[in-house]
């Protein structure tokens, strides 16, 4: 399915499953486009341009790039070759304990070689290489096992990106104690970010006074309270806004949005269209 928006297209599968894989022999090109879900492209024949942003990326077979959802990207293809592409829905993504407090660090995108990534890649090189065998299965539990396989690569890749923010891999217990702790305080915003959940309830959940829970979080995430509350909010209203039964003003008002001019204006902000643009995209139908 392929929705335009203005200059840009987003491309969509709908097949009702979480995790899909699209062996690519098309020497096609893709414009600048965007997915709900994460996109995990894998050359295995070849080499392919891939452009995230501002960011270009030359893929060499074996190598492995992960595109978060929403982010534009625009990619360039030999004129032969394999790659595999999976696609993973966000809500998937998001429901892996711990995954929600690094979000962040995957965009623009992320990267992964054999040199510069170890024994990560080969890890990762390898369970792409089982999920792409059960594709060939075929049967009815492929699309489980699939799912399976590539939760395990997402959170080994979620370890080492919680490794790096500690930073050493090799984390003394103190330090894992504390990033252990940011990881369930981020689980405990995620479960009630539709509350009204102050800086107080959050620092008192965490055992911390207001002010230095405010700065390790602030260390930890890379932004403040507030602004994660907001995030949560919204991957929340965008899962709510994919029910077609569900009216908008409901959807932002079970996220936690008490005002739906605020709402609104955020929305917009962010995605660059109203609530209602996007869930006519979501749902595969611009004039609906």
């Amino acid at each position: 399915m392929e929705s335009s928006l203005g200059s840009l297209r987003q491309l969509e599968h709908h097949t009702g499953e979480s995790v899909r894989l699209y062996p690519n022999r098309q020497s096609d090109d893709y414009p600048q486009h965007w997915h709900t879900s994460f996109e995990i492209i894998q050359p295995v024949e070849n080499e392919y341009v891939v452009l995230v942003g501002e960011e270009r990326h030359l893929l060499r077979p074996g190598d492995i790039l992960l595109i978060p959802s929403g982010m534009v990207h625009e990619i360039f293809a030999p004129e032969t070759g394999l790659r595999y592409i999976f696609m993973v829905e966000r809500e998937e993504v998001c429901r892996l304990k711990g995954m929600s407090a690094i979000l962040g660090s995957f965009y623009p995108s992320l990267l992964l070689t054999p040199e510069k990534d170890g024994w990560l890649h080969q890890a990762a090189s390898g369970l792409m290489k089982r999920a792409a065998e059960e594709y060939g299965q075929g049967d009815c539990f492929a699309g489980e096992m699939m799912r399976l396989i590539m939760e395990e690569m997402l959170l080994l890749i979620g370890r080492r990106l919680v490794e790096q923010k500690s930073g050493n891999s090799a984390v003394r217990d103190p330090e894992q104690d504390r990033m252990a702790r940011f990881l369930d305080v981020c689980g405990f915003i995620g479960d009630h970010c539709h509350e009204k959940l102050s800086l107080e309830d959050a620092a008192r959940y965490a055992g911390y006074s207001k002010n230095h829970f405010a700065r390790f979080f602030k260390e930890l995430s890379g932004k403040s309270f507030y602004e994660y509350c907001l995030e949560q909010r919204m991957l929340l209203c965008e899962q709510l806004l994919a029910d077609p039964a569900l009216p908008v003003t409901e959807a932002a008002l079970r996220a936690g949005f008490g005002s739906i001019a605020t709402f609104n204006r955020i929305f917009r902000e962010r995605k660059g269209m109203s609530p209602t643009q996007y869930r006519r995209i979501q749902l595969g139908n611009e004039n609906q």
